[in-house]
C-alpha cells in the first residue's frame, strides 16, 4: 500500500517564535512593542572599550611644552591642572600658556587658587591637624570659584573639572565644587593602575562618583600606568592619569620612562580600543551621554528617524548648555535580522555602513550631535534590498511530516511580490508561485521539501518585494524542531496543534502497516473555521473507507484527546459482526451512524491496543495495533519527549489532516 502523508495546517498567530523580533502574525492588530530597531549610546565613542585622561598637576612650563611635542607626535591629548594664582597671576605667564594651548592638544582646568589644601578630617588627622583651620567659606571661594574665574578670564572658558589640592576635599568645600564643577578628580598619587567606571554616579563624592573620581598616580609607577592601560584596553573603563611634572622639575618621571607610557597609548588609540583625551572632553561625553535620549520614529515602509535629545540639566541639577556639551555621541544600532548594512543620510545624501559581527549580533556606530542631526535610516541586506517591515505581509505556515518534511509558507501582501525563496534554494519569482485560498484568502505559497532526516534545525526565508520602485526584502530564520519542542513544555492551549502533528506522525506507520486510512474531509473544514468537534460521531459519519476485502478503518481525531476508529463492513457484512476489544480483552462499546461502525475512545485507552474481530459466515478475521511502538519509533528521532502525557490533559484545537 502507498505510504501516505499526513499534514497539519498552522495559523501563523500561532508561529510567532519562527519570525524574528518585530514581525506581526496576520490576525494581530496591535503593533508589537519591539518593531522599532534597537539603538543605544555607547558608554565610550567609537567602538573604543576604554577612556584615557592624562592630568599633569601644579603647571610646569618645561613638562607641558615637552608634552605638547609629543602629543602631537603620538596624536594625544591631556589636561594641565593649574594653580592659578602662581601659574597664570601674569600676562606673560597667560600668554605662554596660550602658546602652549594653541596646538589644542593640551587643556586648562583647575588645581586650585593657591595650592591651599582644604582637607577631610580623616586626612588632616593623618597628615596634618592643623591644616583644618584653612577650612572656611572664605577659602572655599578663594581656592575653589575664583581660580576658575582666572582660567575663564585667561582662556575664555570656566573649567569642567577640578583636582583639590592633596587630592582631599572637606565637606565645606565639596558644595562649592558641586555648585561650579563637573567633575572632581581624588585619590593618592601613589595608587597607580585604578580604573574608574566610565558611568559615575551623579552628584556623588564617594568613591568612583563625579567628585571622587579614581586616578592612577605615576610616582614611579611607569609599569603601573601601563597595566591600567591594557586593563581599560580590555575591559573598558576610564583611566585618569595623575602626575606632576616630568624630568628634573619634578621627580614623578623622566622623559625617558615616560616615552614608552605615551608611545603605549597611542598604539592601543591607533587600534581602537582607547579614546586618549582630555579630562574636560571625557567628562563633556560621559555627562551628555548620561543625560542623552536616543529617539526613533518609523518614518514610512522602510525607514526610520533618529535624533538625539539631551536634557537641559544633568541629574545633580547643573547646567548643559549646547554651546559646552556638543561632542558628537556614538549610538550603536543593531541590525534587524536578515540585515547586513545600514544605509544612513544625515542630511549629506545616503552612506551606506557595513553591519560589524560582535558576539551578541551585528552592528552598525553612527556619530551623531544632540538636538542638531537628523539621521535617515533603513536596513538592507548584501543586495542592497531594504529589510522590510513584517507588518506590510500576512504570513502563515504549513507543514506536513512523512518520510519527508514538507514546509509551505504562504505569503500575502498589498505590496508588489516579486520573488521568494526558502533555505538554499533558488528565487522563485512571484508569477511562478503557486495561488492557494487559506480561510478564503489568496495567498502565495512557497514549498521546502526534504527527507525528514535530513531536516535543518534552521534554515532561511526571504521574500523580496517593490516598494516606491525600490527593492526590499524581509529575511528571517525559522527554527522548525526547536520550536515544536518549545511549545509541548508550556501550557498554552495552541500548544496542541503540534501534539496532534505528533500523532499524526506515528499514525503514518499505523496506516501504512495495518492498513487503516485516514480520511477526516469534516475535520479540515472545522479546522479552517476554527470549528470545533464536541462530539465524534457527528463529525466522523461522513468519512469515506476505500473498497477493501480486509478489515479497513479509518482514523480520524476529536477533541478532547479523544481518536476515533470509524470502520465501514464489505458488501454481505454486518455491523453486527465486529467486535472491538482493548488489551484486556473487555468488549469496547462502539455506536452506529449510517451504516459506519464508530468507535471513540481517549488517547490513553487507544494506546493500550485497540482490536477489531469480525465473525460471520465461518470466517474469522482479527485486526490489532498499538501506538506504544510507534510512539516509541518516533520518539528516537528526538522530535517530541511527551505526547501522550501532554494529550491527556489537553485538548486538540484547529486540527486539519489532508
Amino acid at each position: 500500500m502507498k505510504k501516505m502523508l499526513l499534514s497539519l495546517t498552522l495559523c501563523a498567530s500561532l508561529l510567532l517564535p519562527l519570525f524574528p523580533i518585530g514581525a506581526k502574525a496576520a490576525e494581530t492588530t496591535e503593533p508589537h512593542t519591539n518593531e522599532l530597531p534597537i539603538a543605544e549610546l555607547t558608554l565610550s565613542p567609537n567602538r573604543t572599550k576604554g577612556i584615557v585622561s592624562m592630568t599633569f598637576d601644579d603647571g610646569s612650563v618645561p613638562t607641558a611644552e615637552w608634552l605638547n611635542e609629543k602629543f602631537k607626535e603620538y596624536d594625544l591629548y591631556g589636561s594641565t591642572m593649574l594653580i592659578t594664582n602662581n601659574n597664570i597671576n601674569s600676562p606673560d605667564k597667560i600668554e605662554t600658556w596660550k602658546a602652549i594651548y594653541a596646538d589644542g592638544r593640551l587643556e586648562p582646568e583647575s588645581h586650585t587658587y593657591t595650592h591651599m589644601v582644604l582637607p577631610t578630617d580623616s586626612w588632616a588627622n593623618a597628615n596634618n591637624p592643623s591644616s583644618l583651620e584653612n577650612n572656611t567659606e572664605e577659602n572655599f571661594k578663594r581656592e575653589i570659584y575664583e581660580s576658575g574665574l582666572m582660567i575663564q578670564n585667561a582662556f575664555g572658558k570656566f573649567p569642567l573639572c577640578i583636582a583639590p589640592s592633596n587630592n582631599t576635599m572637606c565637606e565645606g568645600g565639596m558644595k562649592h565644587v558641586k555648585k561650579y564643577y563637573y567633575a572632581m578628580r581624588q585619590g593618592s598619587r601613589y595608587n597607580s593602575g585604578e580604573i574608574q567606571s566610565l558611568d559615575p554616579k551623579p552628584g556623588s563624592h564617594e568613591r568612583g562618583g563625579w567628585y571622587n573620581l579614581l586616578m592612577s598616580g605615576t610616582k614611579n609607577a611607569e609599569a603601573k600606568i601601563l597595566e591600567g592601560l591594557n586593563t581599560a584596553a580590555r575591559n573598558g573603563g576610564w583611566l585618569v592619569v595623575m602626575c606632576h611634572g616630568i624630568g628634573a622639575d619634578s621627580g614623578d618621571s623622566t622623559y625617558e620612562k615616560f616615552e614608552p607610557v605615551l608611545q603605549q597609548m597611542s598604539m592601543l588609540q591607533e587600534s581602537g580600543l582607547v579614546w586618549v583625551t582630555t579630562f574636560g572632553n571625557a567628562t563633556r561625553y560621559i555627562r551628555q551621554r548620561q543625560n542623552t535620549t536616543v529617539n526613533i520614529a518609523r518614518e514610512n515602509n522602510t525607514s526610520y528617524r533618529v535624533t538625539l535629545s539631551m536634557n537641559q540639566y544633568t541629574d545633580d541639577g547643573l547646567p548643559l548648555p549646547k554651546s559646552e556639551f556638543n561632542l558628537p555621541l556614538t549610538v550603536r544600532f543593531r541590525l534587524p535580522e536578515g540585515a547586513t548594512h545600514m544605509i544612513c543620510d544625515l542630511g549629506d545624501g545616503e552612506k551606506m555602513h557595513e553591519g560589524i559581527k560582535e558576539t551578541d549580533g551585528t552592528f552598525v556606530y553612527l556619530n551623531m550631535r544632540a538636538g542638531k542631526d537628523v539621521a535617515m535610516v533603513r536596513f538592507c541586506n548584501e543586495e542592497g534590498q531594504t529589510i522590510l517591515k513584517p507588518e506590510l505581509f500576512t504570513l502563515k505556515h504549513g507543514l506536513a511530516l512523512g518520510e519527508m518534511l514538507d514546509y509551505t509558507f504562504y505569503i500575502k501582501t498589498d505590496i508588489e511580490l516579486v520573488r521568494a525563496k526558502i533555505a538554499d534554494g533558488e528565487y522563485t519569482d512571484a508569477s511562478s508561485l503557486e495561488k492557494v485560498m487559506v480561510r478564503g484568502e489568496e495567498f502565495y505559497a512557497l514549498h521546502y521539501k526534504i527527507p525528514l532526516d535530513d531536516a535543518p534545525k534552521n534554515f532561511q526565508i526571504a521574500v523580496v518585494a517593490s516598494v516606491g520602485g525600490k527593492e526590499g526584502a524581509l529575511v528571517f530564520n525559522c527554527s522548525l524542531f526547536e520550536y515544536l519542542n518549545g511549545l509541548l513544555n508550556n501550557d498554552h492551549a495552541d500548544a496542541m496543534q503540534m501534539l496532534a502533528l505528533n500523532t499524526m506522525i506515528l499514525l503514518r506507520d499505523v496506516a501504512n502497516e495495518k492498513k487503516i486510512s485516514v480520511d477526516t474531509t469534516a475535520v479540515q473544514e472545522a479546522i479552517m473555521n476554527y470549528h470545533y468537534m464536541p462530539k465524534a460521531p457527528d463529525q466522523f459519519k461522513n468519512a469515506t473507507v476505500p473498497d477493501t476485502s480486509k478489515i479497513h478503518a479509518t482514523i480520524a481525531f476529536d477533541l478532547p484527546g479523544r481518536m476515533a476508529i470509524i470502520l465501514s463492513p464489505e458488501v454481505g457484512r454486518s455491523t453486527a459482526d465486529y467486535t472491538f476489544r482493548d488489551s484486556s480483552g473487555k468488549t469496547l462499546e462502539a455506536t452506529v451512524e449510517n451504516g459506519k461502525l464508530i468507535l471513540a475512545r481517549s488517547f490513553s485507552n487507544i494506546t493500550e491496543g485497540i482490536e477489531v474481530v469480525y465473525s460471520g459466515g465461518g470466517v474469522t478475521e482479527t485486526l490489532s495495533y498499538s501506538l506504544a511502538d510507534d510512539y516509541a519509533r518516533i520518539k528516537t528521532k528526538g522530535l517530541m519527549a511527551s505526547v501522550y502525557t501532554s494529550l491527556y490533559r489537553t485538548s486538540l484545537a484547529c486540527l486539519e489532516i489532508e
